[in-house]
């Protein structure tokens, strides 16, 4: 009788369902407690850094305490396990890093899977790589470089901090797109590639930005051309590869930010404003070129088809070049 009443008075039903309303709560009560933002590795490295800003810009945005916690071990595997099997209620979240994440699952087996158990929210920052030489005797040009390396194939030495890092990435996509071979010389971080083409005991270094700043304002490296597909900030004057004539060249090292699977899209949504917001203002950008890094924030979707993209590609180039984990027997 009281719902023919109120239809005859011209009111319409609107049936929501139970999990409607769980999930709008939910959000509406998110966070009600300190946040973590677990990070793979030691104090002080680019994915700590970028998540302790992360961490001061989402404890301003979201009014309560974000706190980062290091985990290191295992090539950051041990944190991404950590948060792969924490509840997905936004309250614990993972920094990741470009090589942890999309070049060591084609190198070794992990106990997780990046795309099935992880949501993302966004990118925050990328630090691109630099191909350096030697000014008194390398190429002037990167035309000159892969003209000098056709005629001697596998000769040419370049150096990266060390095997299937993502300098070593960036080596393996030059050959292929150049149509080259080069000798790969791995080093114990990028400090040592590039003190060793400065000091023409190899020819080339390709490392990132701020490993190379020093000697490159000092004139000691001459910079050919940055990885990345757009020139980088940092060095604005200098020529990406893919203008050089390697069409579609673009990698770069990066970090973002990831929940558990199964988070609600609500607090993804939340989550990824905030980090729009913040690192897309001019202050939060200023602070990332001084360390060598450029603000870069994304739609969890777009973050999602990086980390996708990344993992494809780079899969089949680690492959090809024999460094990819065994098969299991």
């Amino acid at each position: 009788m009281f719902r023919k009443a109120v239809l005859a008075a011209g009111y319409v039903f609107t049936f929501i369902p139970i999990s409607t309303f769980n999930a709008t709560a939910a959000s509406q009560e998110y966070p009600n407690r300190p946040l973590r933002i677990i990070v793979g590795f030691a104090a002080s490295g680019g994915a700590d850094i970028a998540a302790r800003l992360v961490a001061q810009r989402l404890t301003e945005a979201l009014g309560h305490n974000v706190i980062v916690e290091n985990r290191p071990g295992a090539g950051g595997s041990i944190a991404a396990q950590h948060v792969a099997n924490a509840t997905p209620d936004g309250h614990t979240l993972l920094m990741i890093a470009a090589g942890s994440a999309t070049i060591y699952p084609a190198t070794r087996s992990l106990p997780y899977n990046i795309q099935r158990d992880f949501a993302p929210i966004s990118l925050v920052a990328i630090g691109a790589y630099v191909l350096s030489t030697n000014p008194a005797s390398g190429p002037k040009s990167v035309s000159e470089l892969v003209a000098a390396a056709k005629g001697q194939p596998g000769k040419i030495t370049y150096g990266t901090s060390g095997a299937a890092g993502t300098g070593h990435i960036c080596g393996l996509l030059f050959e292929q797109l150049a149509g080259v071979k080069l000798l790969h010389v791995p080093y114990k971080g990028g400090s040592g590639a590039i003190v060793g083409a400065a000091g023409r005991e190899i020819a080339l270094s390709i490392t990132a930005i701020t490993s190379a700043q020093p000697l490159l304002d000092s004139g000691a490296l001459r910079p050919l051309a940055v990885t990345t597909l757009n020139r980088s900030e940092l060095l604005p004057a200098v020529p990406t590869l893919d203008e050089s004539g390697l069409r579609g060249f673009d990698r770069a090292t990066w970090w973002g930010l990831l929940g558990p699977a199964s988070m609600s899209t609500q607090i993804v949504s939340r989550l990824n404003g905030a980090l729009v917001a913040a690192f897309n203002r001019p202050d939060m950008k200023s602070a990332l070129q001084k360390l060598g890094s450029e603000a870069r924030t994304t739609s969890p979707k777009e973050f999602a088809e990086l980390i996708r993209r990344d993992l494809v590609e780079n899969s089949k180039m680690v492959q090809a070049a024999g460094l990819a984990a065994p098969a299991a027997k």
